[in-house]
């Protein structure tokens, strides 16, 4: 089993958190192999105990479309599919940072046209209801790193009147840009999951290489494992790892929540031919084949 908490010695760290607007985890996409990800929406454990649960049908702006299985935290969530589609083939993974300061995502921008020396591209995605596209989130992320690479990653602040033009019935306090306002109709506290902590991905030297000098631009620490070509990327409550990815293994290998304490028995579940989830003390760790 991979372990997302020990890790080797450090050999260098840099990027310590800086003034200027935190960078958190949004969420995680994984995509699965077709027996893999049948095997994650039938299972009972995920769907009833783990986490608040949800298949669904997005439609974004421009006839996007994607279908996929959700688990959500309070502030962080999963996002899983299948091979093909939007999100790319079997083995592909993207990381969805965000903040929650509003129009903090200009100051981002620029960091990270200055700390990697590249071209930075802007966005608004667009969320469809009926015949009206409404404004859901904007993002930038690096030239390049949404449409020529097996990891994407991008950092996303939400439209401030989203919540209230998507639901103009949504409380106050749930109208704003902050992670838990995003989630806080799908989150369910009854359930296990608090949570994504910690995931380890498998990268092209090129990837890793990116993902360090943006973590930089953020003020994540940045640090080098002894004896391995592999980063520890530590953002405000997630640890981001890497390693090599081969033809065998890439993508996501292995993800951390936290859990409510005492709402699962220790142990491990087995969800599909290789892809476990082990439950200890306030801790479920994914890891996949």
């Amino acid at each position: 089993m991979i372990r997302l908490v020990v890790l080797g010695a450090v050999l260098s760290v840099s990027g310590l958190q800086a003034r200027g607007p935190r960078v958190y985890l949004n969420h995680v996409v994984i995509v699965v192999d077709s027996a893999t990800y049948r095997a994650i929406a039938g299972s009972t454990f995920l769907r009833d105990t783990l986490a608040s649960f949800q298949e669904r049908t997005t439609t974004a702006g421009g006839g996007m479309t994607w279908s996929g299985t959700y688990l959500f935290g309070k502030s962080t969530y999963l996002e899983l599919f299948g091979p093909g589609g939007v999100a790319g083939p079997e083995g592909s993974a993207m990381i969805g940072w965000g903040v929650e300061e509003p129009r903090s995502l200009a100051t981002v921008r620029t960091r990270l046209a200055s700390a990697t020396g590249l071209a930075v591209d802007s966005l608004v995605r667009t969320r469809t209801r009926g015949t009206e596209e409404i404004p859901w989130f904007h993002a930038v992320a690096v030239a390049g790193a949404m449409t020529a690479s097996r990891f994407p990653t991008w950092v996303m602040e939400y439209h401030a009147a989203f919540a209230k033009r998507w639901d103009p019935a949504v409380p106050a306090e749930r109208n704003g840009i902050r992670r838990w306002q995003a989630l806080a109709e799908v989150y369910r506290p009854e359930r296990a999951m608090l949570e994504v902590r910690a995931a380890r991905v498998a990268v092209d030297s090129a990837d890793q290489d990116r993902i360090a000098m943006e973590a930089r631009a953020f003020g994540h620490q940045v640090a080098r494992r002894a004896g391995s070509s592999g980063l520890v990327i530590t953002a405000p409550g997630f640890r981001l790892e890497t390693e090599a990815a081969t033809e065998r293994s890439r993508g996501i290998r292995a993800i951390e929540m936290v859990i409510e304490p005492g709402r699962l028995a220790d142990g491990k579940r087995t969800i599909s031919p290789g892809l476990t989830v082990s439950v200890s003390g306030r801790t479920a760790r994914w890891v996949f084949p």
